[in-house]
């Protein structure tokens, strides 16, 4: 036989290597290329060895020898090495770099630890990725990253990656908590992953739903209501074997260590026995089962009003407030106001009770709660609801919550929400949580609604004025200037509200004064002129609608400060007609008209067609009186 015609291989009858000794490639000649080209190298044992190379490169080397910047960057490269001995050297590598304080790209690497770490078939791999995610963890200002990456992972159409990032999700909530990495978001992406098809999924959501619980209680079950009976059964199961006691965390960011002032490692006070066990047997499952299906809807007025005056009369805190809780987040979807506003008092009167235990309810009732604000009859008890939530929520866990709702299409509702940061949220908000308001605020700047326009300046305002941000000052710097002017001008009122007093000029200098005092004085005085001036201005808005109520009704001099543009155009309608039929207006009354205009239709440029149109055409009836 030729052999030519001979079989290659080496399971064959008569095996003939693949390669003759001449044309086999070299590992002495692959050994010669520089590291970076042998960590990538085709040969397995060249990767091998330029690992271990690696590994001793970073134990010796300095800050000052600029070792780790030639290779952090291509970390996430290194990960996804297809040899399970030389993925676990490069995460050997890996944590070395990171105990050394060395930057890498949190995000990718993140990614790459988990679609080819967590996933890999090697036990030891997959223990090596824990620890990497970890360490990233553990990293400044690596929190949100890591968290976005993992949450995109989780809703992977890749089984196996899916199971991955939600085993991460599991271990990151164990190790960090629920301050670091909240548990409200991620139940909005593992709620509907427990009911796949794919059993793995399956069995790393219910993992995920029991250390939930651990950290928030029976504040989890009224997001897991879609669950299946057999897997609500296994939860309450499980949960009723746990102590009491909440767990706190392992570790922590270089940025967020605990202390004793921290409000997320305050302890809760503990309840009353006698208490809770007089409010338990009021509000049972079957009394709020039979409120959900009575269908007269004064009799569940009158139930509602049973729960309230528990609530205020006794005030009190419970402690397996899960059965009331969700009752009272179905009713917010009732028909009828009268108990929609009875169902929103009651969850103010709960979160006033329970305070602080409420935290994981009230992050997961209050985007129900703020879509109220659309309705005028339930507005003013939603702001209420609102307002009263606020102590019961940590702002760093709301963040994503708040995102979506400024993201909202209603106008209304991007409105009252940042009504509500500016009121309440921003003075509690840290720099790095305003640090990620401040884009979703700037894109709010440039909406179609004028009123959603100056809420969201007004919110950046207050923010640039309490919060030092460099992210915000960069972006108020790369706005018009039209928006930093105004701006500026809430800054300074803001400043003028909370400056000291100022000192009485007498004329005579003060004993032992310095020469530059006089001059401070008078820059202090011209930085804080914008604010008396739009205070002057004000004033003198408010002579020129009590001189034109000598003319006019004034409920319709009143109409042009409604936010609802149908309502501000009937009073333009009925100043129009009042203006046609006299013919004797002086002049002074004329200015006055003039003013209020200009101030009530933003220098006119007020954003509706309609509005503007009757403006202009009153100014017009006004130039007709003065000729």
């Amino acid at each position: 036989m030729n052999i030519d015609d001979m079989p290659v291989g080496q399971h064959t009858a008569m095996p003939v290597p693949e390669f003759l000794p001449e044309d086999k490639p070299s590992d002495d000649l692959s050994s010669n290329l520089p590291l970076a080209e042998r960590l990538t190298s085709k040969i397995t044992k060249v990767r091998l060895e330029a690992f271990t190379e690696l590994f001793k490169m970073f134990s010796e080397a300095s800050d000052a020898d600029g070792v780790f910047g030639n290779y952090a960057s291509d970390f996430a490269k290194y990960l996804g090495d297809s040899h399970p001995g030389a993925q676990e050297k490069a995460m050997d590598c890996l944590l070395l770099l990171l105990s050394k304080g060395r930057e890498v790209d949190v995000a990718a690497v993140a990614s790459s630890v988990i679609e080819k770490g967590y996933t890999s078939a090697k036990t030891g791999v997959r223990n090596k990725a824990t620890a990497c995610l970890l360490a990233l963890g553990q990293l400044e200002n690596s929190s949100t990253i890591i968290y976005d990456s993992v949450m995109g992972l989780a809703q992977s159409k890749n089984f196996k990656v899916s199971i991955a990032a939600i085993r991460a999700l599991t271990e990151l909530l164990s190790n960090f908590g629920n301050s670091i990495y909240p548990i409200q978001p991620a139940l909005k992406v593992i709620v509907p992953q427990a009911g796949s098809t794919n059993s793995g999924i399956r069995t790393e959501s219910m993992n995920y739903f029991k250390e939930a619980y651990r950290w928030i209680k029976e504040g989890l079950f009224p997001a897991l209501s879609t669950l299946k009976d057999s897997q609500q059964e296994e939860l309450k199961a499980f949960c009723s074997a746990l102590p009491l006691s909440t767990p706190q965390p392992v570790l922590f960011t270089n940025s967020k260590f605990p202390s004793k002032s921290s409000e997320s490692f305050k302890p809760q006070p503990k309840l009353r026995k006698s208490e809770a066990t007089a409010t338990l047997s009021k509000f049972s499952e079957e009394w709020c089962e039979k409120l959900l299906q009575t269908r007269k809807w004064s009799d569940k007025r009158d139930m509602l009003e049973e729960v309230m005056k528990v609530l205020s009369d006794e005030g009190a805190r419970l402690e397996n407030y899960g059965s009331v809780a969700q009752c009272l987040k179905k009713l917010l979807d009732n028909s009828n106001i009268v108990v929609v506003n009875a169902a929103l008092k009651c969850l103010g009167l709960l979160a006033t009770g329970v305070k602080g235990g409420l935290a994981a309810f009230a992050r997961n009732v209050l985007c129900s709660v703020v879509q109220k604000c659309k309705d005028k009859k339930t507005l003013a008890e939603a702001l209420r609801c609102m307002d009263l939530f606020i102590d019961s929520l940590n702002i760093s866990e709301i963040l994503y919550d708040i995102k979506d709702m400024l993201g909202d299409k209603s106008p209304l509702v991007k409105l009252h929400v940042c009504n509500w940061l500016e009121k309440t949220v921003i003075s509690r908000a840290s720099a790095e949580d305003t640090q990620l308001l401040a884009p979703v605020l700037g894109k709010l700047t440039d909406d179609a609604s004028s009123e959603v326009r100056d809420a969201a300046l007004s919110c950046i305002a207050v923010m640039k004025a309490t919060k030092d941000s460099p992210v915000l000052n960069k972006m108020v710097k790369e706005m018009i200037q039209q928006k930093q002017e105004k701006i500026e001008q809430i800054v300074a009122r803001i400043a003028g509200k909370t400056r000291d007093p100022e000192p009485m000029e007498t004329g005579l200098p003060e004993e032992g004064a310095k020469p530059k005092v006089a001059e401070l004085i008078k820059a202090r005085e011209k930085k804080c002129a914008p604010a008396k001036t739009a205070e002057a201005a004000e004033e003198s808005l408010e002579e020129a609608v009590q001189l034109l109520a000598e003319k006019f009704p004034l409920e319709t001099l009143e109409g042009l400060t409604k936010n609802n543009w149908k309502e501000k155009h009937q009073s333009l309608q009925t100043i129009s007609q009042l203006l046609e039929a006299r013919s004797d207006l002086e002049p002074q009354y004329i200015n006055a008209l003039a003013s209020l205009l200009t101030a009530r239709l933003k220098s006119f440029k007020e954003s509706n067609l309609m509005v503007l149109k009757e403006g202009i055409h009153i100014l017009a009836l006004s130039l007709i009186h003065i000729c």
